[in-house]
């Protein structure tokens, strides 16, 4: 047992300062991460890995300058979209390789679709015509920046 001139315990102002530190910050730590619960938002960060979509198996060019591609995020329950850009971020990497060893060849960043990006899309089949119209008026689809 610790003892000191009769005292168990000795207390100074850094010290007392520190632990007041450390219950504050745990105390917002835990209601930081009970409030991101309750509201089902989190900080997730997702990379889609699209390694082997070539030309033979898809049928399309990733190097082609008049290729491009709209992508988005949108919550499963509540069908809100997700692309506030202080939390998302959108980037392709085109990448080179034998299977072993793979560089990058080319990072191209994306940005909001306009109305200029969606023309270069070919005419949707009926089927999805109303879900391709739904996502061009939504003003929430990410489309690739122009390449080299």
């Amino acid at each position: 047992m610790f003892n000191f001139e009769g005292r168990s315990k000795i207390y100074t102002v850094p010290g007392v300062m520190w632990s007041l530190f450390l219950y504050v910050a745990i105390i917002a730590l835990v209601v930081d991460r009970t409030a991101s619960f309750l509201n089902r938002s989190s900080t997730v960060t997702s990379i889609e890995d699209l390694q082997h979509w070539n030309t033979d198996r898809h049928g399309f060019n990733w190097t082609d300058k008049n290729f491009t591609m709209a992508v988005g995020v949108q919550n499963y329950l509540t069908k809100e979209f997700k692309s506030n850009m202080s939390h998302v971020e959108w980037l392709l990497h085109m990448q080179e390789g034998n299977g072993t060893h793979e560089s990058t060849k080319q990072i191209v960043g994306m940005h909001k679709c306009t109305s200029h990006d969606w023309q270069h899309f070919h005419k949707p089949f009926m089927s999805n015509k109303a879900a391709f119209d739904y996502l061009k008026a939504s003003n929430e689809m990410f489309c690739l920046d122009a390449r080299d």
